[in-house]
């Protein structure tokens, strides 16, 4: 059975003035009278609460200070005489009586804070609490604070609280005040780490609109916790209605504190979530990168942003057969993630099975000069290695000579290809075999080109940047970048495969994908590989996203 106390701090009574009982008032029509501060909030508790035990933090002077007033009495003294009293009157059982210094007896020095409310604590366990927040000194609220705080995190939430108003001369239920501190903290809590637990039950609110928006909000924490974002869209869209709903709405009398607070807390919520009003996931990444929501960024970004890129932004769209396209999409798949990732960013096209032939007789008489002045060569070279991926001289890769146009420096690329992959025709039909028959560890040895001879498939995320490095077209098969935004697609792309990796790091311990093999282009569209670069990195990503296509 859990019975309830009343905790308060003893006002020391001044005899100083000329005190009469005074009488407080509380619903409008029952009252109380008392002359120290505390008696009549006190004795409203007891009337309405059956407590069993009372809590009193005293003073040095509130127990040694003879009072002439209060008949040769200390405060305490005269205090649980009054108390006894009225229980007596009222026919309430005396609650017990607990004295808690603030003081240390062998010193007179004021006892640490967290010895004080530590030793109140433990008079509390398992009880109900009540709390009188009328008497103390100045520094009384604060300790009140820290007690109600101290209190919930060993997980007793004070029932009710008073206020024995002087000015007024009423008895206030001040509940809500210490609602609405822990409700600024839930909604603190959740901008700071997207946790919404306990915010319905502390809001406890009947207004539709409010309540509204603290479901869209519990809706969204558990969504981006349990990284479940395959609506995540809608999920935004909602809850910035409901902001919208009830920064408009006017402010009904019903409203408690509470609710008031939390109304006036949505439209700033609503500006770090929201900053131009409307659901944005460029914005919620940002949102999760400042709230150190890292693997949440990661994962909505890598989920979400194709379908951005082509419905949002405009900046891709499919001109091939959409259908034949998704045919080999997995169920759990968004749409547009294997538009975009499985399909678009495909290094495949580079190592296709057709052609074979003619590309193998095409670089075996490349290889071997007999090209210099065959335009129908060159043409069908072009065609041939579309989308292949190249690389400057300065790294030492023969893909960008093999990729220019015209004939005047034949002799040169030749001497060129000799001195980097070796002489000798049988080097060169090793090339042309590995090249034409997919043997692509084989062909990466050969270009001295280590990152292709990756084990995983032609599609790994190392290909997928060099395949967007050498992109020189909006035209990308059976897609089509806006145009005259080719730069601007890179950069995202780059960025894009960059947090696909970052991603599987987390997720998957074993991932291989080494950013150091990627170094030269991240650094090229602006990123960093550095391990601690990845927060500005995203920031970076999520900047390029507004542009406007």
């Amino acid at each position: 059975m859990t019975y309830n106390a009343l905790v308060l701090i003893l006002s020391l009574y001044n005899d100083k003035e000329d005190h009469v009982p005074m009488t407080y008032y509380c619903y409008g029509d029952k009252k109380f009278s008392g002359r120290q501060t505390n008696e009549a909030a006190t004795k409203l508790t007891l009337s309405e609460c059956d407590i069993k035990k009372l809590v009193c933090i005293t003073s040095k002077e509130t127990l040694t200070e003879i009072k002439n007033d209060l008949g040769d009495l200390t405060t305490y003294d005269y205090f649980k005489k009054e108390i006894a009293d009225f229980c007596t009157e009222h026919n309430i059982s005396m609650p017990e009586f607990v004295q808690i210094r603030d003081f240390c007896e062998a010193d007179n020095n004021y006892k640490p804070t967290t010895k004080l409310l530590d030793d109140v604590l433990k008079e509390l366990k398992d009880y109900n609490v009540y709390i009188d927040t009328t008497g103390g000194g100045r520094d009384a609220s604060v300790l009140i604070q820290l007690l109600v705080k101290y209190m919930e995190n060993f997980g007793r939430r004070p029932q009710r609280a008073w206020y024995s108003s002087f000015k007024d001369k009423n008895i206030h239920d001040v509940t809500d005040s210490y609602r609405v501190m822990d409700l600024i903290d839930a909604m603190g809590t959740f901008n700071t780490t997207g946790i919404s637990k306990g915010l319905a039950e502390l809001a406890a609110v009947k207004n539709k609109a409010l309540n509204d928006a603290i479901n869209a909000i519990d809706k969204f924490s558990d969504e981006i916790h349990l990284n479940k974002i395959d609506n995540i869209e809608e999920t935004l869209t909602e809850m910035n209605n409901c902001f919208n709903k009830v920064i408009g709405s006017d402010d009904p009398a019903e409203l408690n504190n509470t609710e008031y607070m939390f109304k006036a807390i949505i439209p700033e919520l609503q500006k770090g979530l929201f900053p131009n009003n409307k659901a944005d996931i460029p914005d919620i990444i940002d949102w999760c990168i400042r709230n150190n929501m890292l693997q949440q960024s990661l994962t909505i970004a890598t989920e979400r942003i194709p379908r951005y890129l082509f419905e949002d932004m405009g900046l891709v769209k499919c001109i091939g057969d959409k259908a034949a396209l998704l045919k080999e999409k997995k169920t759990y798949e968004d749409e547009y993630y294997h538009l975009f990732y499985t399909k678009m960013l495909t290094a495949t096209d580079i190592f296709r099975a057709e052609a074979n032939n003619k590309k193998k007789e095409f670089i075996q008489q490349y290889l071997n000069g007999k090209l210099k002045n065959n335009r129908e060569f060159w043409k069908e070279f072009e065609t041939l290695t579309y989308g292949l991926p190249k690389r400057n001289l300065d790294h030492k890769t023969i893909f960008n000579h093999l990729c220019e146009k015209g004939s005047s420096a034949f002799g040169k690329r030749i001497d060129v290809i000799k001195s980097l992959i070796g002489s000798g025709a049988n080097t060169y039909e090793k090339l042309a075999d590995a090249y034409a028959n997919h043997k692509k560890k084989e062909l990466a040895d050969l270009l001295g080109y280590p990152e292709l001879a990756r084990k995983s498939e032609n599609d790994s995320l190392n290909n997928k940047f060099l395949l967007v490095d050498s992109m020189d077209s909006c035209k990308q098969n059976d897609f089509e970048i806006a145009e005259g935004q080719l730069e601007l697609f890179k950069k995202i792309a780059v960025g894009y495969l960059y947090i696909k990796a970052k991603r599987n790091q987390v997720n998957h311990s074993g991932d291989d994908t080494d950013m150091r093999n990627i170094q030269m282009i991240l650094e090229k569209y602006g990123y960093s590989a550095q391990p601690d670069s990845i927060t500005d990195n995203i920031q970076k990503f999520t900047s390029l996203l507004r542009a406007n296509p």
